[in-house]
């Protein structure tokens, strides 16, 4: 073991990322490429990291603006769709995303809704990274155009406002 910090690092907690005070352990160089690994391990029993993502998770009433400093889209997490736009069939889809994934959307249509449901994955598997958001959109073709039909964040089943002009 190369050296051992202790910071915050991005875990699943309830099926949602969140930044948990960690032990960041960096290993030594091995193998025949000299690869190093750095590893975090939570530094609080999980008893306490699921009720604090279920109070910050359920929070009621909030809109969609910055509710504090540093906190993207409603001030719950990344991923929840902000708005869309629509041009033809293709639907443009706003978004709180963090820097260290990528991500890619998908819809299930209806005669009255469209679905849409963002998946992120890490652009670096196992290593730390910060967990910093931008705003981002990325676009997925319909079968047909909107027409009316609603948008709905599979995610959150809330619907989600078209983007203003």
């Amino acid at each position: 073991m190369k050296s051992v910090t202790f910071g915050l690092a991005a875990h699943s907690v309830a099926g949602q990322r969140a930044l948990v005070p960690s032990w960041i352990f960096k290993t030594e160089p091995t193998g025949a490429n000299g690869v190093s690994a750095t590893l975090p391990y939570p530094a609080v029993k999980p008893e306490f990291i699921k009720k604090k993502a279920e109070t910050r998770s359920k929070a009621p009433g909030q809109g969609k603006k910055h509710s504090e400093p540093g906190t993207p889209g409603r001030g719950s997490k990344a991923d929840d769709i902000t708005s869309y736009s629509a041009d033809g069939k293709t639907l443009t889809l706003r978004f709180w995303g963090g820097v260290c994934d990528t991500y890619s959307v998908s819809a299930d249509e209806t005669s009255k809704k469209v679905t849409v449901e963002i998946k992120s994955k890490p652009k670096k598997p196992g290593q730390a990274c910060i967990l910093m958001a931008k705003e981002m959109t990325k676009k997925v073709t319909l079968d047909k155009p909107l027409d009316g039909r609603e948008v709905v964040d599979k995610a959150t089943g809330d619907k989600v406002p078209a983007q203003k002009k």
